[in-house]
């Protein structure tokens, strides 16, 4: 039986053993008690499965990620550090050395990409800029 399956082993056992009941020659009455006894197992079963799923499902977002693992990327990416990181990298991809980072800077960059064309294959590659140190 697959992995994801393995907490339904239980059913057909229960679901056996109700079709056994019905076919027994027992009387009406105990194959009422036998029956009542075995459904009352069979909801049993199942009121735990369900719970257990309720608990799979609140640790996990639309069945995806683990809630845990969301809030420690969450925390990754708006952690210092890395939003350093990003500015300081983004900085050197548009060639402004640190002392140049201001916000006025990167709002005219923003401004700029929206406007941008991409460069066609006649023309030169751009050389790699300078950093002055």
């Amino acid at each position: 039986m697959p992995d994801e399956l393995e907490h339904l082993e239980a059913l057909p056992a229960l679901f056996q053993s109700i079709s056994t009941t019905i076919k027994s020659k027992a009387s009406d009455s105990e194959k009422q008690q036998k029956l009542a006894d075995q459904m009352a197992a069979l909801n049993t079963k199942l009121a735990a499965l369900e719970a257990k799923l309720i608990i799979a499902k609140e640790k996990l977002l639309n069945g995806r990620f683990k809630i845990a693992a969301i809030d420690s990327f969450g925390k990754t990416i708006g952690s210092t550090w890395f939003l350093g990181a990003l500015v300081l990298g983004t900085n050197d991809s548009f060639g402004l050395s640190p002392n140049e980072m201001t916000l006025e800077n990167l709002r005219g960059f923003a401004d700029n990409m929206l406007t941008a064309e991409p460069l066609s294959l006649d023309q030169p590659d751009l050389e790699p800029h300078a950093v002055n140190i």
